[in-house]
């Protein structure tokens, strides 16, 4: 697990503490996050995370630092510069502005970290398909051929990537 952090106009990115598993345990049962994102116990979760190559973060609210999402970037692809990214923001700030505003600075910072390529890996019926395909500053080519039925949930998964 890397720590690393970035900011946009209104969220700040920052490894999370511990001050804030009170605030990410809460966050995570919201029935929106949990329509697409279930890590089980919150504590296992972050502890887990010591174990991948990757970077996770709380994403805070610049105006009242506030915890209201997370964002997490797996290597998956070193010699791709590819990462697979996970994010959720609360109900209150998942709209497309924010998710907008989210995922751009996660972007830019990941080609400090030597990524041109997000991948993301979506739920059919997930909302976040929309606000990818309508992120013009960066092309986004979803990938027919890679898509998977997930074999816990029967979920149809579709991979999108977004280089740069």
């Amino acid at each position: 697990m890397q720590k690393t952090n970035f900011s946009t106009t209104r969220l700040v990115c920052q490894p999370l503490e511990e001050k804030d598993i009170c605030a990410f345990r809460q966050i995570v049962t919201e029935p929106h996050v949990q329509k697409f994102f279930h890590c089980g116990d919150p504590v296992d979760f972050l502890q887990g995370l010591e174990q991948y190559d990757c970077y996770p973060m709380g994403v805070y609210s610049a105006t009242n630092s506030k915890l209201v999402g997370y964002i997490n970037g797996y290597v998956y692809s070193k010699s791709k510069q590819e990462i697979l990214v996970e994010f959720f923001l609360t109900e209150s700030f998942y709209n497309f502005d924010y998710v907008a505003e989210l995922l751009r600075g996660f972007a830019h910072h990941s080609q400090k970290l030597g990524f041109f390529t997000l991948r993301f890996e979506l739920e059919q019926d997930d909302e976040d398909i929309k606000h990818l395909l309508n992120m013009s500053f960066i092309p986004v080519h979803p990938i027919p051929e890679e898509y998977y039925t997930d074999e816990q949930s029967g979920k149809h998964i579709y991979v999108f990537k977004m280089v740069f």
